[in-house]
């Protein structure tokens, strides 16, 4: 493992000042990319102000009901909210689950 300095969408940067591409799968990372200013905003407020942002409980809301709106059956659980995709899955319905879930997590982040 080689830890990274920074991030800015796709690329890292390490402590020698390499960068190199990102890989990873989090769906944070997949929707914002590495280093997202309007979350890292966010974050650096709540630590500022000690004011918790509701994060899991919002984002979760806003995914079911914007996957209801469209279609797209998602199942809330705890802090999360599951996509339940049809058993034959083409890439176009990939592509809608991942619009609604980013169009609803920006709108969490926006209220």
């Amino acid at each position: 493992m080689i830890p990274m300095r920074r991030g800015d969408v796709v690329w890292l940067e390490d402590f020698d000042g390499k960068h190199c591409r990102g890989a990873i799968s989090s769906w944070w990372v997949n929707l914002f990319g590495h280093g997202n200013s309007r979350i890292t905003a966010t974050l650096q407020e709540q630590l500022d102000t000690g004011v918790a942002f509701a994060w899991p409980e919002r984002t979760r809301l806003c995914v079911c009901q914007r996957g209801m709106q469209h279609g797209v059956l998602t199942r809330p659980r705890g802090n999360a909210a599951y996509f339940m995709p049809p058993y034959v899955i083409t890439e176009p319905h990939i592509q809608t689950m991942t619009q609604v879930a980013r169009e609803a997590i920006l709108r969490a982040v926006q209220e």
